[in-house]
Formats: structure tokens, sequence, C-alpha cells
């Protein structure tokens, strides 16, 4: 075992040692295959992507070279072939998405997918187009600009999005003749994310399945202002992500995912279903699901959490509590109240729900000792139990089943890692009642990060990374330690860098070492809206290195003078450590 020894703090002069090894290393080819030039007035970007012919297995892979030449002023961007080209309008881009490193464009009738030489130019490419797409978004007269933030909570560039997230457990029985307003405020919130649990009924008349009576039912209350980003389902978990019309241009991305833990753990009567996007350069994820029943599963519903953490891949390799800016996770998460039923009854009567919330919840007692749902918060409770009441009866007198004591089932937490989030509104609604549940729906405001396109490259610009050590690592080893490396990545970045390899030690120091990362964009006030990704790998040797956690550091702080950071190393939803470092910005002249 190697000895552990405390970290030392680097001694000198930072700034000059880190301009020292910039000088030393070699350039990058980024510049390969993109040039910015100006022509008459108009600021064009000219790129090169590839298009590929032909398979792996055959090993004959064609390779046609293209041109791309993108007009800031015209708002276009052409595709020059040899042989044909091919004019997009970026003001009329319905989507645009990254798939396994290629950037796929859809407008109008047109689809086409740009293959680059490498992830730096990739990346210049979509923050250049989503900057086009936003500043086409402010003039139009359709659209509809966001109001800024107050400063205290947000940078100037930040906008704010206000959300709709609901959960209700249909019971297998459709809202027919009840009155969704109460519940779902119509043309009230830029965004409605609604999750439904037990969603499985005869269709009426006018659809062909329930899937289709659940999604037409729900957007034609919400009216023809709002279109379905995205919907997705598991058996009997539905959910689904409305946005308006005028705001839909402004996502990019859009996934679904799902993920069983039913019986077997293969079966969709329980489990997850996720969709996810990018609202401008904020991602945004939801997670509707429905977890196991009955008052003394904790473990199973603490386990079920963690498979859907560990499982559901959407949008990203990473798990999706550490590859979000918003994660929002909602649904009938079945953890009940502990008591005896007449006691928790006469408590609710009584209006002594603070008791029954603090000292009698299992969700929150679970969350208090780190068991399920780390890094998510969830609003203070103050309305009744949403469970169990008998369905088509006032929801106002709970259900004499003895096996089921009130509880509150129904839940909606959040996570974001820079808290630039407002939770405005935790509220229930007890008018619906064909279920032996009640919708609980939550209001929130969220900070959002607008596109910042330099059109300078005159300097190269580096986040400084220095004084790095980890403290209490996962085990990758069966030794009982792991060989610790870390890489730094972010889709910013012109490429990704690691750390060496400390050998056998859960506590590792490389405060040796300096990382220099270099982002797409020469700008500070790019880099601040950014967020780092930080991987701890497991070296093996012969093997494929483990992966230990990852951790997230948003770049808000980060400045000319040094900022330290402490962040949390994430596995499978489970905190495994932290890592030290300090971070600072420098820009080097050409």
């Amino acid at each position: 075992m190697k000895e552990e020894k405390p970290n030392q703090e680097f001694k000198g002069d930072i700034v000059a040692e880190a301009r020292q090894l910039i000088q030393q290393q070699s350039p990058l080819d980024y510049e390969h295959g993109i040039k910015f030039l100006t022509d008459k007035g108009d600021k064009k970007v000219i790129l090169t992507t590839f298009s590929r012919s032909g398979s792996r297995a055959s090993g004959k892979i064609k390779e046609r070279k293209k041109q791309v030449i993108v007009s800031t002023s015209a708002q276009t961007l052409l595709i020059q072939g040899k042989k044909n080209s091919q004019l997009f309008d970026l003001t009329h881009i319905e989507d645009f998405s990254v798939k396994a490193g290629r950037v796929v464009l859809k407008e109008g009738g047109q689809k086409r997918t740009l293959s680059f030489k490498n992830s730096a130019i990739k990346n210049q490419f979509c923050i250049l187009l989503r900057s086009i797409i936003y500043n086409h978004s402010l003039s139009s007269s359709m659209a509809s600009p966001l109001t800024s933030l107050p400063t205290t909570t947000a940078t100037k560039n930040d906008n704010k999005l206000n959300l709709f997230v609901t959960t209700w457990n249909v019971g297998n029985a459709p809202p027919e003749g009840q009155d969704l307003n109460p519940w779902i405020p119509k043309n009230k919130y830029d965004l409605y994310a609604i999750g439904a649990q037990e969603c499985k009924y005869s269709p009426r008349p006018q659809y062909k399945n329930c899937e289709e009576d659940w999604f037409e039912t729900l957007s034609n209350h919400l009216g023809e202002d709002y279109v379905l980003l995205k919907k997705t389902n598991l058996w009997q978990i539905r959910l689904g992500v409305w946005i308006r019309k005028t705001l839909r241009r402004n996502v990019t991305n859009a996934k679904r995912s799902k993920e069983a833990t039913g019986i077997g753990s293969v079966m969709g009567n329980k489990g997850g279903v996720a969709i996810s996007f990018s609202y401008y350069e904020t991602s945004f994820c939801f997670v509707n699901s429905h977890l196991a029943a009955h008052q003394a599963m904790i473990k199973e519903r603490n386990d079920s959490v963690i498979k859907i953490i560990d499982s559901i891949r959407i949008g990203t390799k990473e798990d999706l509590t550490t590859a979000f800016d918003y994660v929002f996770w909602f649904g009938d998460l079945n953890y009940r109240i502990e008591g005896i039923k007449d006691g928790v009854q006469r408590a609710i009567k009584e209006d002594k729900l603070d008791d029954l919330y603090q000292g009698s919840d299992q969700l929150v007692q679970e969350m208090r000792k780190n068991q399920v749902f780390y890094g998510f918060e969830e609003g203070y409770i103050t309305f009744k139990p949403t469970y169990k009441f008998d369905p088509g009866e006032p929801h106002t007198e709970y259900s004499d089943d003895r096996n089921r004591i009130p509880s509150w089932c129904d839940r909606i937490l959040w996570s974001c890692p820079d808290n630039k989030i407002s939770q405005n509104s935790y509220n229930a609604c007890y008018s619906i009642i064909t279920s032996d549940h009640v919708p609980v729906y939550s209001h929130f405001t969220v900070a959002v990060q607008t596109p910042r396109f330099s059109w300078n490259q005159a300097a190269n610009c580096y986040i400084v990374i220095y004084d790095i050590y980890g403290r209490g690592f996962n085990i990758g080893d069966s030794n009982g330690y792991s060989d610790p490396f870390l890489k730094f990545k972010g889709n910013f970045l012109r490429e990704h860098k690691k750390t060496e390899t400390e050998r056998m030690t859960l506590n590792p120091n490389w405060d040796n070492q300096i990382i220099l990362l270099e982002p797409v964009v020469g700008d500070l006030g790019f880099v601040n809206q950014q967020v780092l990704n930080i991987n701890v790998w497991d070296w093996d040797k012969g093997f494929r290195n483990d992966l230990l956690g990852r951790a997230r550091v948003p770049l808000t702080n980060l400045c000319t003078s040094p900022t330290t950071v402490k962040a949390t190393v994430m596995h499978k939803g489970r905190p495994g450590g932290f890592i030290h470092f300090k971070m600072l910005f420098l820009k080097v002249e050409k």
C-alpha cells in the first residue's frame, strides 16, 4: 500500500508556471477545417464536414469532404459538395441534435447529418448555431423573449423559465367528467411536465388506445398554444412534456428513456421513464417513477431508485444525477407514513401534519440518512396525505381499508447544483376523485443560460487547475484500494485532459500536476456559463478501467484569481468521496 501523504499546496507563481507549460505544449489541430472571416460586412464561418458511406465490416468506407458556410447576417447554412449543394434557413430550423458525435439538422422536409473532424469543431458549430437561433428569437415578433432574472440569483445572460411539474396515480380509470383546471391551470406556464402511473384503462370511443386517450386529453386541455415536445411510456407509467409553441425552437437534443424495476427487476409494472432536452444552453431531465408498494418495502424502493439512476442513459453515458443542470424526479414513490392508522388519521384531523412529515414520513427519514435521493431537495409539505381514498367519493375522508395508512406517496423532488431555482408552490388537488390517489403539482421558476458566441478568436484562454487531491474515493480493487486518476470533460472544451494515476489509495494527491483546459470560445463570460465534469476512474492493467464516480463543477465563480473548489463525487446516486482543487482563468495573447 502506498503511504498516505497530506496534500501539499503549490509553491510559487502558478500563472508563470502555467504560461511556461502553455509554451511547451504542442498546438492542437482544432483550427484545421474551421475559418472565421468577414466578407463585405457579412461575418461567415467556414467549416469542413464529412459524409461517410459503406460499412466497417466490409472494410470499404468512402469519406466525402463537404464545406459548410454559415452566414451570420443572412442566417443561412450552405452545405457544398462536389456535385450538389443544400441550403438551410437557420431561422426555420425545427430541431437539431447531437448523436454519436454527429449533428443532425431538421428544417422543413430536409434532414442533414454533419460529421466533423473533431469534437472541438463540432462544439463550436453547435454554439454558433444556438446563438443564431437565440438572436433570431429575440428579434422575431413571433418569439416570446424571456425576462431577465435579478442579478442576485443569476448572471446577466441568465433568463427564467416557468415550469409546471405534476404527478398522478390515475388508478386505471379515465379522468372522465373531471374538471382539470384546478389541477392543471391553462396557459399559465412555459412548460408542463405531466407524469402518470397506473394509467391503463379502456379508451373512450374517440380514441384508439389508452395512450392516445391520455395524451390527447392533456393536449386538448392545454390548448393550441402548446405542443407536445416528447412523450414516453413504460406499461402503465407515462410521461409527457409540453412547451409553448413560441418557445419550441429553443429546444434541442430531446431524448427519452425508461427502466423497469418490477417483478424480477424487469417487468414494467414498476420503474421509471425519463425525458431530457436542452433549452438554449441549459439541460433538463424529468423522471417519472412508480416504486414498490406496501409499508415495509423501504429498501426495495431505495434500491429501485439506484437501479433507475444506474440504468437510464438518456443523451449521455453518465448517470442522470450528474448529467444535467436540472433534474426533476416525481411520481408515486410509495414511501409511507410510519405508525398506526387511527393515530395517523387523528393527527391529520388535528392538523398535526408537521409532526407526521418530520417524524414519521419514510422518505424524509431515508433522505436524512443519505440512503436515497442524495443531492435532491423537496419543498416543505403542507398539504394532507395524498393516499388512500375511495375512488368516486369526495376526497375528504380516507379509505376504511385497515391495511392502508394515509401517506404522502406522491412526491416531487429536484436537483440543481447551481441552485438557480425557486419553488413557488407545492400542493395537491383533492377535487379529482376518480382514483385512490390525488394529483400533486408544483410550480418552479428556473434560470436558463442563453447562448454566447465570441467572434474574437485572438487569444488563447485556459482554465488552470492545480492543488488537486481526492478524499474518500470508492474501492475499485480486491485489495481494498483503487488506482485512481481524474478525467476533466466538457462539451465546451477543445480536448479532455486527465491526471496521472495514483497507485493503491483512496485519498490520492495530484498536487504536483497542473491541468490546462482550453475552451472552444475564448471568453470568460462564456466559460462562466459552463459546467466542468470530472470523472474518477480506477486504472486496471490489462482490463477495462472502472468508473468510481463523477463530479459536476459549475464554473460560475471562475475568474482570474484563484478559486477553491470542493466537489462531491457521485456514483449510482450515492456519494463516493470528494475532489478538492484550485482554479483560475488565464488569457494568453497569441
